[in-house]
């Protein structure tokens, strides 16, 4: 559970501090629903409070200091308040009461105005919000989420298993800045320990993971056998160095050695790992891999990392598709789910056509030393199995060229991941948390 430090401050004179008090007591038992609070009794007025509360804050080892302002305060507190203590910093402004010809009630949003000036000169990073904690407190409870997922991100490990697909150059990680600058840690996975590790897996556990397939995919009944079993080794293979190495997800080289020298493709694994919890992108895209697990985080359900194949343009639609590695809960109802052995030395691919619903569609890349996310929505369509693989019709809510040309004039790596739900302010928000751009259509 998040870590919270809560303090309100309060100017020495004027105003109204016994509402602006009253009004701090409800927002500690808001922040308190939303995490481990630590916070002083009483609002922060004189230095010695100031003083007093960073002793109390710095002892606590919290993650997130929310500074709300009570009443327009002195500059001087703050300083005080976070000296040597690193925390993230939320301001929260309070609205002012309906203007009834008296006096400035809080004077706040002023407050955190200055507050913000000051955090900016100093170099410290600090996010805000304007809410009443008696009103609609969404803004607040999706700021909480997203820092949360940003802590979530600095203790991630993804397993990178050989490494980006030839010619992917784009989709190349550098470890060292993904780790400093977004937190998620790259561990190198050997595409031989895979294959090795696809020979021992014992014959039960191979004989229980074909009983599986068979009942998740319609027409695995219709294929060779010893195809089903190679797909279960390479999955519990894969599911095995996950578990070994401790990453959560994983990013894979798919081709071309896994068609070429071992004989099947990936993608079915792919798409079971990720149904099965361990989120999992082809071709080796770490970036690609790692916007899958944060929506995921946002939304709850199982991403779908895809390629741009066709647009129309008139009807304002893009057609998100790829070779077959889509988790095969994202069936559209009634629809089949199989097994194909189109691509690549004899499969496995997934086919089916994705479920209609609203959908957020997002991008974490890297270009010239920075990160940056893209980030759009629509709503995929009821569609049948217009195209082999796994494929979503959306009819886009920004302007499709527009999208198109951000990402190709933009030089984005050419993946998107899409997921079901509308999670784009909640991106929104981590990008400005991880202090990275948003591009927002």
């Amino acid at each position: 559970m998040l870590n919270i430090g809560f303090v309100s401050m309060r100017a020495q004179f004027g105003f109204n501090p016994d509402e602006a008090g009253r009004l701090y007591e409800v927002s500690k038992r808001t922040l308190g629903a939303l995490g481990q609070l630590v916070s002083p009794d009483g609002m922060l007025m004189l230095k010695p409070d100031a003083i007093a509360a960073n002793e109390l804050l710095k002892s606590s080892g919290i993650d997130l200091l929310v500074v709300q302002v009570g009443t327009f305060p002195s500059g001087e507190l703050l300083p005080l308040l976070i000296k040597d203590l690193p925390a993230h910093i939320l301001l929260w402004a309070l609205p002012e009461p309906p203007f009834d010809g008296g006096v400035l009630q809080f004077n706040s949003l002023c407050g955190v105005h200055l507050l913000a000036s000051l955090l900016k000169r100093s170099g410290r990073r600090f996010d805000y919000v304007h809410l009443s904690p008696e009103g609609d407190t969404a803004e607040l409870v999706r700021y909480i989420r997203a820092f949360e997922v940003s802590l979530g991100l600095k203790r991630m490990r993804v397993g990178l298993v050989g490494s980006h697909t030839p010619g992917f150059d784009a989709m190349a990680v550098d470890a060292v800045s993904l780790k400093e600058k977004i937190g998620p840690e790259v561990v190198y996975i050997g595409l031989n320990e895979v294959f090795q590790g696809a020979k021992q897996v014992p014959a039960s556990h191979r004989e229980t993971l074909m009983r599986e397939i068979g009942r998740e995919y319609h027409n695995a009944a219709e294929l060779p056998a010893e195809k089903i079993g190679k797909f279960a080794e390479t999955y519990a293979s894969l599911e095995h160095q996950a578990k070994e190495k401790n990453v959560s997800s994983l990013a894979v080289r798919c081709w071309p050695e896994f068609i070429e020298g071992y004989g099947q493709a990936a993608c079915g694994s792919v798409s079971k790992l990720t149904d099965d919890g361990i989120v999992t992108g082809c071709e080796g895209d770490v970036l690609g891999t790692i916007t899958s697990a944060i929506m995921r985080e946002f939304a709850g359900s199982a991403p779908f990392l895809a390629d741009i194949v066709h647009v129309d343009y008139k009807a304002n639609e893009a057609t998100l598709w790829h070779c077959g590695a889509a988790p095969f809960s994202l069936a559209a109802p009634g629809e089949r789910v199989t097994l194909g052995e189109e691509f690549g030395i004899g499969g496995l691919n997934v086919e089916f056509p994705l479920k209609s619903g609203f959908v957020t569609m997002a991008r974490l890349g890297y270009l010239g030393g920075e990160y940056r996310m893209l980030v759009t929505t629509g709503e995929a369509l009821k569609i049948g199995p217009i195209v082999k693989g796994t494929v979503a019709q959306v009819r886009c809510d920004a302007n499709v060229r527009t999208l198109m040309d951000e990402l190709i004039h933009g030089g984005w790596e050419h993946h998107l991941t899409m997921i079901y739900g509308d999670v784009a302010a909640e991106l929104e928000q981590l990008c400005r948390i991880l202090g990275i751009a948003c591009v927002r259509l």
